[in-house]
């Protein structure tokens, strides 16, 4: 018989004749009070009853978990989810957030349980010490929420009332008894946003152990009331000695889930050594917490980013499927890319796919409901592809079949119904790398997505669908769209892009210095808002046949009708005419160290090339060459300045 078993035959007699003594009483005491005029003449005994109670709770003997459960503790992902509260409050305590507790498996439910607390007046009249052995004891029995809904709503504003008064150790034991009783439905409650409000107003007092579940409640739930992760911040600067690196792991997984950037420097450097630290003892659960800050708050060291790499080519073999889509998001969010880097995480994310998909039945592979340790998001997947395309990375064509495959599946069985803009995400990674699924396009492409996305509110998917739509019509005519022209691009003013991209500038000086005229700046095509330049030049009858002049002429005339180019530079397309686009490879559509285009960049010139145009692609060490030359002023032609180089 194992330890929980004697728990359930030594001490419930002696709990439930407690609890039946406090209901008997209680019931008594409120439900009859003409044989009671003083209402409160026992609320003393029944005090004593309940500290009885808590006292022989506290006697109860640890439990010895089956060899399974044993395992999952182990695990560094539950290990992280749990943290435990430094302060004895009245000598008792309750298992960290996101544990379940001890008694959970001991029904000692019955009908009466709490029927003293009823009434909400009984409840008004419970003290601060009443209120947390209450919930105490609720925690550990893992109430039925649904039958005591009733108790659990007057609990509910009475801790709200009165958590303004109470101290933070107390507040945080018992919003970590609400957490166990609720689980997430507690961040809805009364008491969370009571509490939260508090926070703030109680930041110079906040001890360093309450800073962390405070961060840790706010990451749970995803959301932080207005301005307090700034002020977080700079009350985590007074602590920053005293944080293990787990905990800076906690407080970076935090700002993530809630977007907010970390813009202490002090803070990301000292969570950035918490980062190299936990790579060195290999908890990447911990590691990821903090990369997934870091992408979000754009930081960056070099240091780190070698580590990482090193670790990952390292240890690849051991890495499952979302260790090693962070690792690829960590690295294509900075632009870093190394072939051999992608290669191995590419392979190992696949493998992990199939193995994945070979170790279900047919029935659990097709269950929405399946956990995810056991089958892959789709969000994982969508975050997977783009890490891979963003950086312009060659997959294999293994690679893309099996993820295509792997999508479409997905969507017979329902999985993108509520959650579309992840397919459209994942089709326009795809179409970065050249893809277009025809199959899953001609599903996707039409009036049913565009009303769910235009419905949804949702920015992003508004502009990628767009984005998606025009890559359609320009690399693969044969898909069968019914969306024309409902979408515009995200504004972004021109200047600004031309002023931000190093080497821009300078170009546009060097052609102020020659006679060449026809050239406009512009988004040419709205959907792939990077500048460039494109120059309008009277062709060489030699090497430019008539034929093939009006034949493009009337594929850009084709273009200007379906919305694929800007109408603004119309002007500057004639029959008689061939065009040459010069795009700028600054860093910012550049990986980084590198005169490779980023996967964005790559599609525009891959495209371009598809409507006809010749594109000469300028790096930043080239138009600063050019700089130093004598530029002619009777220099008309732009490939005579190009031969310059």
């Amino acid at each position: 018989m194992t330890q929980a078993e004697n728990v359930n035959t030594d001490f419930l007699p002696i709990i439930y004749d407690i609890i039946r003594s406090i209901e008997k009483e209680t019931y008594e005491t409120t439900q009859k009070p003409h044989e009671n005029t003083d209402s409160n003449l026992k609320i003393p005994e029944l005090r004593t009853k309940l500290q009885q109670c808590r006292e022989q709770i506290q006697k109860l003997p640890g439990i010895d978990y089956t060899k399974e459960e044993q395992q999952r503790r182990n695990k560094s992902e539950y290990k992280n989810s749990v943290i435990n509260l430094d302060s004895d409050i009245l000598q008792s305590k309750i298992a960290g957030p996101g544990c379940s507790f001890i008694v959970k498996d001991h029904d000692i439910q019955t009908e009466d349980q709490f029927k003293h607390l009823i009434q909400r007046e009984s409840v008004m009249k419970l003290s601060a010490t009443e209120v947390k052995d209450v919930l105490f004891l609720m925690a550990n029995i893992k109430i039925d929420t649904s039958k005591y809904n009733t108790v659990l709503r007057y609990l509910d504003e009475k801790c709200a009332l009165s958590v303004e008064r109470w101290p933070l150790d107390l507040a945080f034991y018992v919003l970590d008894a609400w957490f166990i009783i609720w689980g997430p439905k507690m961040f809805k409650r009364h008491y969370y946003s009571a509490i939260t409000s508090l926070w703030g107003r109680r930041m110079k007092k906040c001890s360093k152990s309450n800073l962390i579940l405070m961060l840790y409640f706010i990451g749970m739930s995803k959301e932080a009331p207005p301005f307090l992760m700034e002020t977080i911040e700079e009350k985590m600067e007074t602590f920053t000695s005293d944080f293990t690196d787990e905990e800076w792991a906690v407080a970076c997984l935090s700002f993530f889930k809630t977007s907010k950037r970390m813009t202490s420097q002090l803070l990301l450097k000292k969570s950035c050594q918490a980062a190299k630290n936990l790579l060195l003892k290999n908890d990447r659960f911990n590691v990821i917490s903090i990369l997934k800050c870091f992408r979000n708050s754009k930081y960056y060291d070099d240091a780190l980013w070698a580590l990482l790499k090193e670790y990952t080519l390292k240890e690849h073999n051991t890495l499952n499927f979302v260790e090693c889509t962070n690792f690829l998001a960590t690295f294509s969010t900075q632009n870093i890319y190394n072939y051999e880097l992608f290669k191995c995480l590419e392979i190992q994310g696949i493998m992990n796919l199939k193995t994945e998909k070979d170790s279900l039945t047919k029935e659990e592979y097709e269950n929405l409901k399946t956990h995810p340790s056991l089958r892959s998001r789709v969000k994982d997947m969508a975050r997977f592809l783009w890490a891979l395309a963003n950086v312009g990375h060659t997959m294999e064509n293994e690679t893309v079949d099996f993820l295509i495959d792997n999508l479409k599946q997905r969507l017979d069985v329902g999985e993108f119904d509520k959650q579309i803009h992840i397919l459209i995400d994942c089709l326009q990674s795809l179409s970065l790398a050249g893809y277009y699924p025809n199959n899953i396009l001609s599903l996707v492409l039409k009036m049913s997505t565009l009303r769910k996305i235009n419905y949804s509110n949702r920015s992003k998917p508004r502009y990628q669908l767009y984005f998606l739509q025009r890559s359609t019509q320009i690399e693969a005519p044969d898909v069968e769209i019914d969306m024309k022209n409902l979408f515009n691009p995200i504004p972004k003013k021109l200047e600004i892009d031309i002023k931000e991209r190093e080497g821009f500038s300078t170009f546009m000086s060097i052609l102020n210095q020659t006679s060449i005229k026809d050239y406009k700046v512009c988004y040419l095509m709205p959907h792939i808002m990077i500048s460039g330049i494109i120059f309008s030049m009277i062709p060489d009858e030699a090497n430019s046949p008539k034929n093939d002049l009006v034949k493009n002429f009337k594929l850009y005339e084709k273009c200007f009708t379906e919305g694929i180019f800007l109408n603004q530079i119309k002007c500057l397309f004639g029959k008689d005419r061939n065009y040459i686009c010069v795009e700028i490879l600054d860093p910012t559509v550049c990986n980084y160290g590198s005169k490779e285009p980023t996967g964005l960049m790559k599609t525009k010139i891959r495209q371009l090339e598809k409507l006809n145009f010749k594109v000469i692609p300028l790096s930043v060490d080239e138009i600063n060459k050019l700089g130093s030359k004598n530029i002619s002023k009777e220099l008309e032609d732009i490939t005579k300045l190009i031969e310059l180089l």
